[in-house]
């Protein structure tokens, strides 16, 4: 629990929401698997580096976005969303090129031509101090080869966790909600760029065959979120829970392992 830990400082400040930087922030290892034959192209760390930094390819993301409305002048305007597969090369125009996702110092867990092959497609970044995350107003949690670690400290600052649906149970499975403590973001990133609109806005666009109505950010939905999970946090996620359902854990294991387990447990 203590690996990565919620400690800001005069030298890594957690400001309020509306003064962080608008940005949604990862930095993280190759550590999800082993890959020798191109597996690394379906590991989700990997996959969400490439579609955040190849913002001027041709590829298409799916983003669901407000349209221009086809009512009269006397109409009540109501606005109109559809999902549009927009080219990466028009998100810089809808002002949604603020990720700063980046795999640090090296390559791991890779044979032959992968390490090389991740290298080129995916980049590199220098590593960061863990408390610099602070300044960022968006904070993605990926699951690596085991749970990830980054979660509860994500919840205990004032930035708003956008937690990717991972394959591993945690103990705290249950006491947070989503959409009410943290922003969900499913396993495939479909709705990656839909939810970072929603938050942060866009600018608007008309060209190439999209026309997108402008849309203001929701500043305050997302401190509401972020001070939410911040205070439930600390009222239900304490070291002193965990250690207590760890207790109970070992109290059912002990339970089910003991040949008198018929028997054994409470009764009135």
């Amino acid at each position: 629990m203590d690996k990565a830990v919620y400690a800001p400082s005069d030298t890594f400040r957690d400001p309020p929401f509306a003064e962080k930087q608008n940005t949604l922030f990862w930095r993280g290892a190759t550590s999800e698997g082993l890959s020798r034959y191109g597996e690394w192209k379906g590991m989700a760390r990997q996959r969400v580096v490439h579609l955040a930094s190849n913002a001027t390819s041709a590829t298409a993301v799916p983003i669901l976005l407000p349209s221009f409305p086809h009512v009269s002048a006397n109409a009540r305007y109501q606005p109109t969303y559809k999902t549009h597969n927009t080219p990466a090369s028009l998100l810089p125009h809808l002002g949604l090129n603020i990720s700063d996702i980046h795999i640090v110092s090296k390559i791991d867990r890779c044979w032959d031509n992968d390490c090389p092959a991740q290298a080129r497609e995916l980049g590199l970044s220098d590593p960061s101090d863990f408390q610099s995350h602070w300044q960022y107003k968006y904070l993605i949690d990926l699951d690596g080869a085991g749970f990830s670690g980054r979660f509860i400290p994500f919840l205990q600052s004032r930035s708003l966790p956008f937690k990717v649906a991972g394959v591993f149970r945690e103990w705290w499975d249950g006491r947070v909600t989503a959409w009410k403590h943290f922003v969900p973001i499913d396993l495939r990133f479909h709705g990656l760029y839909s939810t970072l609109a929603y938050f942060h806005g866009n600018n608007g666009v008309s060209k190439k065959g999209i026309r997108v109505e402008a849309q203001k950010a929701r500043t305050a939905e997302g401190e509401m979120i972020a001070e939410s999970g911040r205070e439930w946090v600390g009222k239900v996620m304490r070291k002193e829970d965990m250690e207590i359902y760890f207790y109970r854990l070992l109290l059912e294991w002990g339970r089910l392992t003991d040949d008198e387990r018929e028997v054994i447990g409470f009764a009135v």
